[in-house]
């Protein structure tokens, strides 16, 4: 009796020398849970201003697609561009510099295929995207022209320039793919409205729809998206370590596109800064299967955030 009971023991204390290990070696590869952005469901939802810019300035109006317009526009800012956009600034007289014309003629215009249509353009490891700060560039040249215009007496012109540069911001917050999208639509979107609000009567309904418009959507910047761009862009080591299991979840729980695309390519860097090996090898192994996924940005994020190389990582760090 007592010598099955001896074995028992035995056979218990080998049992837990070998599972032991393999518990911890099970662990060691698990990814890390999320703790911080990625259990606020509000960062899982998809992004939504806080007022609908069509019912503060109702430009857009046109069934019909921006792209090819705003492309021509990519295509045609240079610096000579970005001079004559300057010169007719402070001294508007003569036809519009022609980029400024190009925004003007695709205002009324609903959607867009831009960027969508060019992933690799803003899906990358760069440190800006050449082809939206030119973009971005055409459109706070053209509303600094509207209200230019509009100061010296050509509010016509003044207004077409201001509601051209309005609805470029609203389209690139409406495709934002990454987040530099995102946040230059809603930067021109505030600064067309802000300039629109000087050529208005103070405290008229339209004065106060635009200014409640900058001011919430300012504020849902600040408060909303900052935070979690914060966390996604740091390259601080504790940041790194705690945010591992909250990538993962913006990458596969969010249902805002650009969430996932930047949480994907974050997981990327994961292959060489992760806390833990655990993190390491999951961010790894969901990146092959983010490759597979139905969205093609997220697809694309991951087999950019697969390639990327320790020489390219250490550019950017």
């Amino acid at each position: 009796m007592w010598g099955n009971r001896q074995g028992w023991i035995i056979a218990a204390v080998l049992a837990a020398l070998i599972l032991a290990p393999v518990g911890w070696i099970v662990r060691a590869a698990r990814m890390s849970a999320p703790t911080g952005v990625g259990i606020d469901p509000d960062n899982l939802r998809v992004i939504q201003l806080p007022i609908e810019p069509d019912l503060v300035w109702p430009i857009a109006t046109d069934a019909g697609d921006a792209g090819a317009i705003y492309r021509q526009v990519i295509d045609a800012w240079n610096d000579d561009a970005e001079a004559a956009a300057k010169s007719f600034t402070a001294s508007p007289r003569g036809e519009l510099p022609e980029a400024i014309k190009l925004l003007v003629s695709a205002r009324h215009l609903r959607s867009i295929t831009l960027f969508s249509a060019d992933l690799n353009s803003v899906i990358n490891y760069d440190s800006e995207s050449p082809k939206l700060e030119k973009l971005f560039a055409a459109g706070e040249w053209c509303y600094r022209i509207g209200l230019s215009e509009t100061q010296h007496g050509n509010a016509e012109e003044g207004t077409a320039c201001l509601e051209a540069a309005f609805t470029l911001g609203v389209q690139l917050f409406n495709e934002r793919i990454v987040f530099d999208e995102c946040r230059k639509g809603m930067q021109l979107m505030t600064d067309a409205a802000a300039a629109e609000r000087q050529n208005v009567e103070r405290l008229s309904d339209e004065w106060n729809r635009l200014d409640r418009f900058v001011r919430e959507v300012d504020d849902c910047q600040s408060r909303r998206l900052n935070p979690v761009w914060k966390t996604i862009g740091s390259v601080d080591p504790e940041v790194i370590a705690r945010t591992a299991g909250d990538m993962a979840a913006l990458a596969t729980q969010s249902r805002e596109r650009m969430w996932r695309v930047e949480a994907t390519l974050k997981l990327g860097r994961f292959q060489y800064d992760a806390g833990s090996s655990g993190d390491q090898a999951g961010a790894k192994r969901l990146l092959k299967k983010l490759r597979n996924d139905p969205d093609p940005a997220v697809s694309q994020a991951a087999e950019t955030a697969l390639n990327l190389g320790i020489e390219t990582y250490r550019m950017i760090h």
